[in-house]
């Protein structure tokens, strides 16, 4: 008998203290919740005793957004007039290369095919040499075989 009050005393007392403690966080609830009123209250009460002040500052706060807004697209503006200024002249860059690379391809081309053509009137006209000296060399009989085949070959 004694055990059983003894444990029955306790189950009430877990109860007891459950109820105690559920009890206990309602109250931190409604404690909070009552704090964020007060808190809004307060604010709202601040707000219509410095109704003037807090107009204010709204107006304020309105106005350095309005200004800040507007900087950023006087900035976007002027980017997208540089940046075009900018592409203008690079493309105008791009195509004067292009006109001076092939105007240098074309004088190179030009001195090239003059120094080639001296070459082949240069080289023409040592065959030509060649061949008379070689030719006359034959008629007076001065000749060996060997240097008439090489003269045959280059004709």
């Amino acid at each position: 008998m004694r055990r059983q009050r003894y444990a029955m005393g306790g189950a009430v007392r877990r109860m007891l203290q459950r109820k105690l403690s559920m009890a206990f966080e309602q109250w931190q609830f409604v404690a909070a919740v009552m704090k964020e009123q007060a808190r809004m209250v307060s604010g709202a009460i601040n707000r219509m005793r410095h109704f003037q002040m807090s107009r204010a500052w709204e107006k304020w706060q309105y106005e350095a957004g309005e200004m800040k807004r507007q900087q950023q697209l006087l900035q976007r503006g002027l980017m997208r007039m540089i940046k075009r200024q900018l592409a203008m002249a690079f493309g105008g860059w791009r195509e004067l290369a292009g006109i001076l690379g092939r105007q240098q391809y074309m004088m190179r081309g030009s001195v090239r095919r003059m120094m080639q053509r001296e070459l082949s009137m240069a080289f023409e006209k040592w065959q030509y040499e060649a061949a008379e000296t070689t030719a006359a060399a034959i008629r007076s009989g001065d000749t060996t075989t060997h240097e008439v085949e090489a003269v045959r070959c280059l004709e």
